[in-house]
């Protein structure tokens, strides 16, 4: 699969669309891979931790290529 880079007016203008399919490598059968679940766990805890807040984690949101292939 080639990447093509897209500006912010392809965007708009071609209406360029995310991939309805989520990455093999990451998700199986709709699910997360528990491995790669709990190292990103584990990277979020550590993230979170060093904010040093006295507030319960209330959410994680997947964002970025992995989240949408």
């Amino acid at each position: 699969m080639k990447y093509r880079a897209h500006t912010f007016d392809q965007w708009i203008n071609e209406k360029v669309e995310y991939n309805r399919d989520l990455c093999p490598k990451f998700w199986k059968e709709g699910k997360m891979d528990p491995i790669i679940r709990a190292k990103l766990l584990a990277i979020a805890d550590d993230f979170w931790n060093s904010l040093k807040l006295e507030v319960p984690i209330m959410d994680i949101q997947l964002t970025g290529s992995i989240a949408n292939f």
